[in-house]
């Protein structure tokens, strides 16, 4: 999704209200698939959004 968010920028608004969606889902899990460096990469990328004012408050804490 953050993929798409970077490379749709007309499409903005719908990508962010999805990141924002599934953020909103998580509950601590850990992600056996996607590599730890990879991982910490893509929450940076959530907090600096979070930190924007484009996603909801504490996004990326429900990452980690």
């Amino acid at each position: 999704m953050l993929r798409r968010l970077d490379n749709t920028p007309e499409e903005q608004a719908y990508w962010l209200e999805q990141v924002n969606n599934w953020c909103s889902r998580q509950y601590l899990m850990v992600d056996p698939v996607t590599a730890k460096p990879e991982r910490e990469l893509l929450t940076q990328r959530v907090e600096r959004l979070e930190l924007d004012g484009l996603l909801l408050k504490g996004s990326a804490n429900r990452l980690r």
